[in-house]
């Protein structure tokens, strides 16, 4: 498909396809990039005054981001990114070591500072990952692991002594890092369970358990299959619903296309009605609407997966997609018509 007919497709569809999304209906929201931008400016003027009182407006879960992430995961994703680091979405430019010393700057004005304490452990959380590296355990070298275990040790750190119970994302950190450092099974499942309890609208915590739960990591035959059934009854209700939709989300970007229901236990329906909750609730992003016309192809659901297209526009996903070429090829399924003869 040329650029040409690429375009000529989306007018088509965009006129064909009602309700466009409309991001006034959210005026209380802002941008990943407007609070990244924020976070940067005021980390780098020291105004750590300004860093404590957001983290403290932010730990109510349901301050979000267009979409439904918390602005929290956010801040914090955005306080502890740096260049060529693994982050949600961030701008990264600081060199590790100058965000670092940033956020050493923080807590030593601050001590008892509990944003200080989560940001510098999640600045470690992200080296040790991003020091791993994506590979397979077998394709992990000696170094990798050794940097690894080394951010996983200074993130601990940093968590030890200090009474994170007032903030959701000191539950995710230490998950993860219970994660890195191969802590028994029964100490991520307790962690778990103490998180949703207290905070059971961080949903960030059923993308972390689906995660955990890929045989492939702790997960036992057949467990992760149920724990996505689960999810429609606890949490349950709409809140159930956008829980599964996160959960979905990250085990589509672990399982190949082909196999993603099956292997899963993700059914289409409900993953469509997971993310028309989460769109009346919280709005979509383009990031979401590529998830969704993914999710919609690999149902082969071409309806659905031309709404989705229309929403995308050219703004293809390369979190989602990898590579232009296989969002051109999703293109291609899904704009086929049987020739008439």
């Amino acid at each position: 498909m040329t650029k040409k007919q690429f375009f000529t497709a989306i007018l088509i569809l965009a006129g064909s396809v009602a309700k466009q999304y409309d991001a006034t209906a959210f005026p209380n929201t802002i941008t990943l990039a407007d609070l990244g931008n924020q976070v940067e400016v005021h980390l780098a003027s020291h105004n750590f005054d300004w860093l404590d009182q957001t983290a403290q407006e932010l730990r109510n879960p349901d301050v979000r981001l267009i979409g439904g992430n918390s602005q929290l995961f956010q801040f914090y994703g955005a306080v502890a990114s740096y260049e060529d680091g693994i982050a949600p979405g961030n701008t990264r430019e600081m060199p590790f070591d100058t965000k670092r010393q940033m956020l050493e700057q923080w807590l030593s004005a601050k001590p008892q500072s509990l944003a200080a304490h989560i940001a510098l452990a999640q600045l470690w959380v992200f080296y040790g990952w991003n020091g791993r590296g994506e590979a397979y355990t077998d394709k992990v070298t000696a170094e990798q692991w050794r940097l690894l275990a080394s951010g996983m040790e200074k993130a601990s750190s940093y968590c030890k002594g200090v009474d994170g119970r007032s903030d959701p994302h000191m539950y995710y950190l230490r998950m993860e890092i219970s994660k890195g450092t191969s802590s028994p099974r029964r100490v991520r499942d307790e962690l778990y369970v103490s998180a949703i309890k207290a905070y059971p609208t961080y949903f960030h915590f059923y993308r972390q358990r689906a995660n955990d739960l890929q045989e492939k990591w702790a997960g036992q035959k057949g467990e992760l299959q149920a724990y996505v059934a689960s999810l429609v009854r606890s949490p349950g209700g709409e809140s159930g619903l956008v829980a599964y939709s996160y959960a979905a989300y990250n085990l589509m970007l672990n399982i190949d296309r082909s196999s993603l229901y099956d292997s899963t236990g993700l059914t289409w329906p409900l993953v469509r009605s997971a993310y028309a909750t989460r769109q009346q609730r919280y709005g979509l992003r383009s990031r979401d609407w590529n998830a969704l016309c993914n999710f919609a192809v690999a149902a082969q659901d071409r309806s659905a997966a031309k709404e989705a297209l229309v929403k995308i526009g050219q703004d293809w996903d390369p979190a989602i997609w990898k590579e232009r070429k296989y969002f051109d090829s999703a293109v291609a399924w899904i704009m086929w018509e049987p020739k008439h003869s």
